[in-house]
């Protein structure tokens, strides 16, 4: 049995829901529920009741739980004491970040850490929340990008930089000439953004909602260099990091600070508890 399928079990067991297991786990809902149904496959009984209001553990999930949780603690202590039988993995390392730190932060670092001999294999994804799932999933030792919520236990992790979102608009739009614009003007505006589960998005959403004002999504794509040719053309507008901003090329484009104190990323870089010694190494070089 996967120790990642039992830790989904426990978590899911902990809050009774599948999407508040999901979001702290950093999974799919889909995902999360088809690691539930392979574990009820391998044991040959149901372990959870499903309603429309949650999940709550059958008899057998009741047993199951009271006899995973000290084995999956026992596994997760040896995996951690084992690591230092081996002190040259600690420097053969799977980094993940997202495009907008590997296109302006990253290269200065990576080329630091390969300088003192690390072995890095360094891979972009597009979201944070992808990123979170393949460092539990095991296929990446740490991450750069934006901080995890709070109550995720199972990891490590260090702050390293906040900035702030900046708005890009094309130069003939009314705000590109403006030293900053408002969330109130910014309700008023098509949005050219990514899907759903960008944290970008996801951040601009919230500010929105606790500001009452509504959002205009005219278009939403997963393609970043499509959006700012979009947005280009005067399609509508869209949000970045300052530090991507400033590395625009483009002559038609124009950033507007957003004057709202939420309106911020928190980067972090982040490990499996068990691999903290990794993201301490690694902390020395990621320093801003």
């Amino acid at each position: 049995m996967n120790i990642e399928y039992i830790r989904s079990f426990l978590e899911t067991a902990r809050w009774n829901s599948i999407s508040k297991a999901s979001e702290k786990l950093h999974l799919t809902h889909p995902a999360l529920s088809k690691q539930l149904r392979a574990m009820e496959a391998y044991y040959g009984v149901a372990l959870f009741h499903r309603s429309n209001t949650g999940v709550e553990l059958t008899e057998a999930g009741k047993h199951l739980l009271e006899r995973l949780q000290p084995l999956y603690q026992e596994l997760s202590a040896i995996r951690s004491e084992m690591g230092q039988w081996n002190q040259q993995s600690i420097r053969q390392l799977t980094l993940g970040t997202l495009p907008t730190l590997a296109s302006g932060y990253m290269p200065e670092k990576v080329y630091a850490m390969e300088a003192a001999q690390l072995q890095l294999d360094l891979r972009v994804m597009n979201t944070s929340s992808e990123l979170y799932s393949r460092l539990q999933a095991g296929e990446l030792d740490a991450i750069v990008c934006e901080r995890l919520p709070e109550g995720v236990s199972s990891t490590w992790e260090h702050t390293l930089f906040s900035e702030p979102y900046v708005a890009i608009v094309y130069k003939e739009h009314p705000f590109s000439q403006r030293t900053s614009v408002s969330l109130a003007e910014l309700s008023k505006e098509p949005f050219i953004l990514h899907t759903p589960e960008c944290r970008i998005r996801q951040t601009l959403t919230e500010r929105m909602e606790q500001s009452d004002f509504g959002l205009s999504v005219k278009t939403e794509v997963g393609f970043n260099e499509f959006i700012l040719g979009y947005v280009a053309t005067g399609a509508g507008i869209t949000i970045l990091p300052e530090m991507a901003a400033r590395n625009l090329a483009s002559a038609s484009l124009a950033a507007v600070p957003i004057a709202d104190e939420g309106m911020v990323r928190v980067i972090a870089l982040t490990t499996a508890r068990t691999a903290a010694d990794k993201g301490r190494l690694l902390a020395a070089y990621l320093k801003p």
